[in-house]
């Protein structure tokens, strides 16, 4: 009932065009760092856990976001590897580390995570680059929703926005297993109805 709830709600959203709240929970640290942020599971949030990564491992994690990529297009790759990282290194921590890609595969499974989940903790990993300055050429905006007709569930994920040339993209990290890079895809191919077959539109 719960989560029908929600993507009831969701599904409004993104008929209207409008982007989706940016944490379902008011207890999901906002302004996250290294040093505290949170991480979501267990099916839109249900379960909530606050960590902290020490200082050497957070030079290992953002290992390929330094140097500086040349263009936009290099740092939108170096963000895919970023995010598989994190998961990799937040999965054993959480009990995520066994989440499966999509929606029915895992359904309900302790450490699964639905597309809010990903899209809350992947707007999370990268807010945590965004406090320590290491993206040059994105933005971070908040979890995009799409409800595509005539049939579909809502599905939300996270949004980036290049700093250059206003152009939009999502990353969506719910299609693949835990720990496997996100897919970075343009909004609008995205909103159509965009699936990892369509891998001509994915960077």
């Amino acid at each position: 009932m719960i989560r029908s709830a929600v993507f009831i709600i969701l599904a409004m959203l993104a008929s209207s065009g409008t982007s989706a709240r940016e944490f379902v929970r008011d207890d999901i640290i906002a302004n996250p760092s290294h040093q505290r942020f949170s991480v979501c599971f267990n099916h839109s949030c249900k379960a909530v856990n606050e960590l902290s990564i020490s200082p050497s491992d957070w030079v290992l994690l953002t290992a390929d976001m330094i140097p500086i990529a040349s263009d936009a297009a290099q740092e939108r790759q170096r963000i895919k590897h970023y995010i598989a990282r994190m998961e990799q290194f937040i999965g054993p921590l959480t009990g995520t580390d066994k989440d499966l890609p999509g929606m029915f595969r895992g359904a309900f499974k302790r450490g699964q995570m639905d597309c809010i989940d990903e899209a809350t903790n992947t707007t999370s990993y990268l807010r945590l680059l965004e406090h320590a300055r290491l993206l040059h050429w994105h933005s971070v905006g908040s979890p995009s929703t799409r409800f595509v007709l005539p049939v579909s569930w809502p599905h939300t994920a996270a949004l980036i926005t290049e700093s250059q040339t206003g152009d939009l993209f999502i990353v969506d990290s719910w299609f693949e297993e835990n720990g496997k890079p996100p897919h970075i895809v343009p909004l609008d191919s995205w909103k159509k109805g965009w699936k990892p077959s369509q891998e001509a539109q994915d960077e």
